[in-house]
């Protein structure tokens, strides 16, 4: 379901056995020996009888483990994200990041934890929203290290999806000198100024008229805060790469859908 790395020699696994009623388990082993270090058994949801929704884990620069888990008591309890942070020496502890009314069953899908640069962490999520209440935005929380929720934000990405799942360092979230980028793989990238805590830079690719449509990927940020976009496959076999710059006045180079809530961002096409 996920791995990470930490340099001090641990490989965390996180496993699904399924045929032991879908338990999930954070185990640490040596990276040298191989051998079993501690394991971590995720706590079920609806009295045991439904998996928790795990994301990613990850290892920070401050060498502890995080991983975002959903869960659900019952039926009418509300939907909770936690996230859980285990030391190297196997001690862990839980941190509530939010909760959401769930009428029908889990609706929070739990993403990846990131640094931000600045000593705390910064959670991904999706809410799936209530029936015939619409689908939520991407989340982003934003903690300390310690557990402490310093601030709850959604990015408007058009797909309101996050992309690849089943990796470490997935390629979805990005972190430059002060902002959090963030793309759904297909149709746009988001930056998060983390020093306003506003969206500053709002970028959707040009709409697909066709099957398959270009994928578009983070290739990378400029000491300036500038996100490098790859697009690939179009429908030449080309790929673009795009340069966004945060609080451009400019538009995008490509029109995207008009919302009063949304702020257009600037685009400068790169030749190669």
């Amino acid at each position: 379901m996920g791995y990470a790395l930490h340099p001090g020699g641990i490989i965390y696994i996180l496993q699904a056995d399924y045929d032991n009623n879908s338990t999930f388990t954070l185990f640490a082993f040596d990276e040298l020996t191989g051998a079993q270090k501690f394991s971590i058994v995720l706590p079920f949801s609806y009295g045991g009888q439904l998996q928790p929704f795990p994301g990613l884990p990850s290892v920070l620069p401050d060498g502890n483990l995080y991983l975002p888990v959903e869960t659900v008591a019952d039926a009418s309890s509300p939907d909770v994200l936690q996230l859980l942070k285990v030391a190297p020496d196997g001690t862990y502890s839980w941190f509530p990041v939010a909760t959401a009314a769930q009428p029908n069953g889990p609706l929070i899908f739990p993403n990846e934890t990131i640094p931000d640069g600045q000593g705390g962490l910064l959670v991904t999520w999706v809410y799936e929203g209530q029936p015939g209440a619409g689908i939520a935005p991407v989340e982003v929380t934003r903690m300390s290290s310690s557990g402490q929720v310093l601030g709850q934000y959604p990015l408007p990405l058009a797909r309101q999806r996050l992309g690849s799942y089943f990796s470490d360092n997935d390629g979805d979230a990005l972190l430059g000198a002060q902002h959090l980028f963030v793309t759904d793989e297909r149709d746009s990238a988001v930056g998060l100024n983390l020093s306003t805590s506003t969206i500053d830079l709002n970028w959707q690719a040009a709409p697909c008229g066709g099957f398959p449509c270009p994928l578009i990927s983070l290739g990378g940020v400029s000491p300036s805060d500038q996100l490098i976009v790859n697009q690939t496959g179009n429908s030449d076999g080309s790929s673009t790469l795009f340069a966004l710059t945060p609080n451009s006045n400019s538009c995008p180079l490509h029109t995207r859908r008009s919302s009063a809530a949304l702020r257009c961002s600037g685009a400068v096409q790169l030749d190669w």
